[in-house]
């Protein structure tokens, strides 16, 4: 369902978390890693592609040089938005599904 808009299950889960982040719409690796439950090499990985693909993109903290967020950028955005859209019928139905039960 995602492959129209050009996102992997993955990379929609990561554009997601940081989306949801508390911090402004942006995270750490270290924050995405506790949130999506995986090794901190497997974001760290996730992140590498997506930002190859232009779906994310680094700032260096202003009070920690050390300290890296990841922002979804606008392309990442266009994407997100399209599949959160088309996903919606999908995501309703679920929730009468589970209401159900």
């Amino acid at each position: 369902m995602l492959q129209p808009y050009g996102l992997t299950t993955e990379r929609y889960e990561l554009l997601l978390a940081i989306k949801a982040a508390d911090n402004d719409e942006r995270a750490t690796v270290s924050e995405l890693t506790s949130v999506l439950g995986v090794a901190q090499s497997s974001v760290t990985q996730l992140v590498r592609r997506a930002e190859d693909a232009g779906l994310v993109r680094r700032e260096v903290s202003a009070t920690d040089a050390r300290v890296h967020y990841l922002r979804v950028s606008p392309q990442g955005e266009r994407q997100l938005g399209r599949a959160v859209a088309a996903l919606h019928e999908e995501r309703t139905r679920l929730a009468e599904i589970v209401s159900q039960l």
